[in-house]
């Protein structure tokens, strides 16, 4: 079981009207969650939701009745967000009323990346040969379907992962050494379609990133130039590019070493410094996490604990020791060792494979007769179980921006 958190409150007092828990059975919003809400009394409707004027605690200042004006899809993702604000379909939702601004928060598991069913995660592999592209369509610890989704040039390179235009499944981002850029929108096993970005990628520029930084729903491209260091996002609807927004900039001595599924950035300097940038839109909130060890190195990022926040998986190079910061915003509010593997384990990305709301730790290890794969179910900062798979030899993990 799972659960929602649905908050009511007015921030103009920090005041919190109404809270209450619902369970529900899947690891994603679905018709389910709206028909158990409202057996829960959560709420009157199921669309537009409204909140029983006997869950608020002053009759005098509360509403009766009044509907939030919120439009939700049965999969979760937010329709229409009359704050106008930045929409969370995965987690927070602000509406007004009256006067007031009433947050309704839901509160549930991440929604799973680079998953092209909408459910779990999806595991990208491309022949040695850079050709073939097969994919792993993950089911806890089973691969619940597998298939060969076509040839690319070996030219082209997978470069993000990402839902691009806001059906709910992600697409595959390609680039090729012309800089032309290519989406396949995913349905599955199968490729729907495929359309050539109007644009080049900007010169001496590298993608970055494949988060949401507007709130759409839909990835966007973050783009840095090497040579100034300038950071660029590329607002996109589909395969097209709606507008653009300039974050900053940063010395060249300063890397960008992971962004998530917001958009946001973290960056490393040659000593080991570590600041993170908060994006939304073309607003930046920056932030010191500190400084890390050099034998540190980011692995990777997900919510490992399933409660909305980017959390951050490093591994020491000495010791094959993986670690987890779990995160509150940008506040670090713990570090955990969570094992070790030898030094022929690489982490190759981050997921939720089997479709709890928390990300999960995929390992490859390359030196035998076959590749090895071993997938690491987290809860939180325990590993609670762990599958082991094979491949044939020569594929490897395409996990650029997927995460």
């Amino acid at each position: 079981m799972h659960e929602w958190t649905f908050t009511v409150t007015d921030t103009t007092q920090d005041w919190v009207w109404y809270s209450h828990v619902v369970n529900y059975k899947s690891s994603l919003a679905s018709a389910e969650w709206i028909a158990e809400a409202v057996a829960y009394g959560g709420v009157n409707g199921p669309l537009p939701l409204f909140i029983p004027p006997v869950q608020f605690n002053d009759a005098a200042v509360s509403p009766t009745n009044k509907p939030l004006n919120l439009s939700v899809a049965a999969n979760g993702v937010v329709l229409s967000d009359p704050k106008v604000g930045k929409l969370y379909p995965c987690n927070v939702i602000g509406v007004p009323y009256n006067g007031y601004i009433w947050e309704f928060l839901y509160i549930r598991p991440t929604c799973a990346t680079h998953s092209f069913n909408g459910a779990t995660s999806t595991i990208i592999w491309r022949s040695a040969a850079g050709t073939e592209v097969l994919i792993w369509q993950m089911n806890g610890n089973l691969v619940s379907q597998q298939g060969d989704i076509g040839a690319m040039p070996a030219a082209w390179s997978v470069v993000g992962q990402r839902d691009f235009n806001g059906d709910g499944k992600a697409g595959i981002l390609w680039q090729n050494t012309s800089g032309e850029l290519q989406i396949w929108f995913m349905n599955g096993l199968q490729v729907s379609s495929k359309a050539t970005l109007a644009s080049k990628a900007p010169t001496d520029s590298t993608l970055y990133g494949t988060g949401d930084l507007t709130g759409d729903g839909k990835g966007d491209l973050l783009w840095r130039d090497s040579k100034t260091g300038a950071v660029t996002a590329w607002l996109m609807n589909g395969s097209t590019v709606t507008g653009t927004a300039n974050l900053g900039s940063m010395l060249t001595n300063w890397a960008i070493v992971a962004s998530d599924a917001q958009g946001d950035i973290f960056w490393r300097d040659t000593a080991g410094d570590l600041e993170m940038w908060q994006v939304q839109g073309a607003k930046v909130v920056k932030a010191s996490l500190g400084t890390v060890a050099k034998n540190w190195a980011i692995a990777g990022v997900g919510d490992f604990n399933g409660d909305g926040n980017t959390d951050i998986l490093w591994r020491d190079s000495s010791t094959g020791t993986a670690q987890i910061w779990l995160m509150n915003g940008t506040k670090v509010l713990s570090k955990t060792n969570i094992g070790t593997m030898s030094s022929q384990w690489t982490i190759a990305q981050t997921g939720d494979y089997d479709g709890d709301g928390k990300s999960d730790i995929l390992w490859t290890d390359a030196s035998g007769t076959s590749d090895n794969v071993q997938v690491w179910f987290m809860n939180g900062t325990q590993v609670a179980s762990k599958a082991s798979f094979t491949i044939g030899k020569g594929w490897s993990v395409q996990s650029a921006n997927a995460e």
